[in-house]
């Protein structure tokens, strides 16, 4: 691309969504590989932070309670999370990776960034699109 070429804020959103489109198809093909959906992959990568709490789970997924459970009762059957009453509180469920859970999720992000192209990215380069992303995703 032309240095000296105008980019538009539009284009920039455009850039964004196909990214996304990429991210996400690639999402999907880890998920089927391992026999899980989308969805079921995007909950292991959100428990793999910290331990997590049904309500917490759903709001990072965007979804209601009522389905994050049914994602849970899933992960639960296929051994890759599990589901514990809090102590303080029996009505907070408490979820948590398995050593299963780990392991899938070992796995994508072992080989997420060179199907992501990231390491076709020079260092200087891979600095540069993470300071980006940093100002414009404000929530960071």
């Amino acid at each position: 691309m032309n240095p000296t070429v105008e980019v538009s804020a539009q284009t920039i959103c455009e850039d964004i969504a196909s990214l996304m489109k990429f991210y996400k198809a690639h999402m999907a093909s880890f998920a089927e590989a391992h026999g899980l959906t989308s969805i079921q992959l995007y909950a292991l990568h959100a428990l793999n932070t910290s331990n997590s709490t049904m309500g917490k789970l759903a709001q990072s997924l965007h979804c209601d309670a009522s389905n994050a459970t049914g994602i849970v009762d899933r992960l639960v059957a296929l051994q890759l999370i599990t589901r514990q009453e809090n102590p303080a509180d029996r009505r907070v469920k408490v979820l948590q990776l398995t050593s299963a859970g780990q392991q899938i999720l070992q796995a994508v992000n072992q080989e997420l960034p060179s199907r992501l192209n990231c390491t076709l990215l020079s260092t200087d380069e891979r600095k540069m699109f993470h300071k980006l992303v940093q100002k414009i995703n404000l929530t960071n």
